[in-house]
C-alpha cells in the first residue's frame, strides 16, 4: 500500500497532491473521506484524481467526487470510493491530483482524506 494523500485535517483551501508513483502490482485506490463536518449547505468538497501510464507524460481521468451540504445519517461519517487500477504490471503509473475544501461563511471546513493505493 501507498499513501497519497495521507489522513489529516485540512482547513478551507485547495490542496493538489502528485504526480505520486503507483507501485507495480498495485490494483486498487481507495478514497476515504470524512463527511461529518459537511452537514450545511454552505459547505463543500470537491476532489478529482488523474492517473498517467507514460511516466506522467499524459493524464487521464482516474476518480472524484463532490460532496455538498451532506445529511450525515448515525453512524455513517466516512465516504468511501474505491477504483480498479488498470495496467498492474506497469512501473510507469502515476496519481496526481487536487481536492478543494468551500465554505460560504466565515467558520473553517475541516474533513480529513486519506487515498491510498493497494
Amino acid at each position: 500500500m501507498s499513501v497519497i494523500v495521507p489522513s489529516a485535517s485540512y482547513a478551507e483551501g485547495t490542496y493538489p497532491f502528485g504526480p505520486s508513483a503507483i507501485a507495480k502490482g498495485l490494483t486498487l485506490a481507495v478514497c476515504k473521506i470524512d463527511i461529518q463536518d459537511m452537514t450545511t449547505p454552505d459547505k463543500s468538497f470537491l476532489y478529482l484524481a488523474e492517473i498517467s501510464y507514460d511516466n506522467g507524460a499524459t493524464w487521464g481521468p482516474l476518480t472524484g467526487a463532490q460532496f455538498v451540504g451532506q445529511v450525515v445519517k448515525a453512524g455513517v461519517t466516512v465516504q468511501t470510493n474505491t477504483v480498479t487500477l488498470q495496467q498492474p504490471t506497469s512501473t510507469t503509473r502515476k496519481v496526481r491530483g487536487t481536492f478543494q475544501l468551500v465554505s460560504t461563511v466565515t467558520h473553517v471546513v475541516t474533513t480529513s482524506i486519506d487515498l491510498t493505493v493497494s
